[in-house]
């Protein structure tokens, strides 16, 4: 019998959901001041593992460096949760990278949705992120987002976002915790938790790496009740207060398994990072007051496309 790769995505997350709950328990006992934050939009969620790699190798020798770019997203999925409508983003950015680690990006997310296109999403980041004694790579960022006012995004009450990350590098199994702190319109915050495993495969003088990559992400969901509110109310009726039953409670959100594909030549970064999002925990929905339905909530497979291209400084040593 032949196997999809979503069915064998399927497969492999099952068998590695408890070793990643376990992995999860000793990094919140073992790590209590790590903190990060879930990608931003158009950014791989192995961003991180990358930016250890240049640190490790010789890129960052090269010194500092803008960056051009443009990244595509299959579908605009956040923590396994998604609109009704795909939304694809295509999403142009440019950004200037220091040797030292500190970073600036800016991004303008165009959805390219079949029944409203429109821009939909620009974001101002920026952070810090080093590599000590080639193995702890840690860092953080503040993101800035100015969403559409007819953004059907989950995401798009979300205003900004501070996290922090930690990754040990290793020739096997690399973790990461990441903590995120997304400040929403409303004056909530929704605190994210990421754990991930992952190992790194080098290939072609180094130029070709191989990044497969489990990770859970638990956390509290003010934010897509705010978006279910947005969307499920009728322009010109009030409302509700809260669409979710429990929008504050802090639980697993979903699984994602993801296999990115690098590789540089000369200035030139292709990327391509399918993923599977496995949602959990579906909600109770609130109407009048009283608990109705509980959420429908479907795995979703999704890629995405990133090229760039980086100007060095002339200072190369």
């Amino acid at each position: 019998m032949k196997l999809s790769v979503i069915n064998i995505y399927l497969l492999y997350a099952r068998s590695m959901k408890n070793i990643l709950s376990a992995l999860i328990l000793f990094l919140c006992t073992a790590t209590t001041t790590a903190i990060h934050a879930q990608s931003t939009p158009g950014k791989a969620s192995t961003d991180k593992t990358i930016a250890a790699i240049d640190d490790a190798t010789d890129n960052t020798s090269k010194g500092s460096y803008f960056s051009i770019g443009i990244n595509f997203l299959s579908n605009n999925v956040y923590l396994g949760r998604k609109d009704s409508v795909v939304i694809p983003y295509i999403s142009p950015y440019i950004g200037y990278t220091f040797k030292m680690g500190i970073y600036f990006r800016a991004t303008m997310s165009y959805a390219a949705s079949s029944t409203d296109p429109h821009i939909d999403l620009t974001t101002l980041e920026g952070g810090y992120q080093h590599t000590f004694w080639d193995v702890l790579t840690v860092g953080g960022a503040f993101d800035k987002y100015f969403y559409s006012t007819t953004s059907k995004s989950v995401r798009a009450n979300i205003k900004s976002s501070l996290s922090a990350f930690a990754l040990f590098s290793n020739d096997y199994i690399e973790p990461q915790i990441t903590f995120t702190a997304n400040f929403l319109k409303n004056g909530k915050t929704d605190p994210l938790l990421t754990v991930g495993l992952d190992h790194v495969f080098f290939l072609a003088n180094d130029k070709l790496t191989i990044i497969p990559m489990i990770a859970l992400n638990a956390g509290t969901q003010n934010y897509y009740d705010q978006y279910l509110v947005d969307r499920t109310t009728p322009k010109g009726k009030a409302k509700p207060k809260r669409v979710l039953a429990s929008s504050s409670q802090f639980e697993v959100m979903d699984y994602e398994i993801s296999t990115a594909i690098q590789y540089k030549t000369h200035d030139w970064v292709f990327l391509i990072n399918p993923t599977l999002a496995i949602p959990e925990n579906p909600s109770t929905l609130i109407r009048n007051n009283q608990p109705v339905v509980l959420e429908n909530l479907t795995n979703t497979f999704f890629i995405e496309v990133d090229i760039s291209h980086r100007f060095y400084s002339k200072s190369k040593k």
